[in-house]
């Protein structure tokens, strides 16, 4: 058994098909379904399938709540992901060298 799982998909610009909603509450007893969104909750026992495979297939967002917060947005184009990417990049670098910065010895006064 895991700990508190929750986790929220969103469609941003179209909507769930029928056939869609019936594989998303078929997914699980503890679904949560519209033409826009499914979410999920877990108190005990895991989600049964993997998220990320959900998120891919039919939907642009997800918000996933258990050890940690975090959201993940999908872009829709392949441009839109490599400047996710290329951002996220920028973005940890960045964090790094502030990491290196703030541990490294002041000169010394003269």
């Amino acid at each position: 058994m895991s700990e508190y799982q929750y986790y929220e998909f969103r469609k941003i610009e179209s909507s769930l098909s029928d056939e869609a909603m019936q594989e998303m509450c078929d997914l699980s007893s503890r679904a949560g379904v519209s033409r826009t969104s499914a979410s999920f909750t877990y108190n005990y026992g895991d989600f049964p399938v993997d998220p990320i495979e959900v998120l891919t297939q039919y939907f642009d967002a997800l918000r996933d709540i258990g050890a940690q917060s975090n959201t993940i947005l999908l872009p829709h184009s392949p441009a839109a992901v490599s400047d996710l990417y290329a951002q996220l990049r920028t973005a940890i670098t960045a964090g790094n060298v502030a990491a290196i910065k703030s541990t490294e010895q002041p000169p010394p006064k003269k």
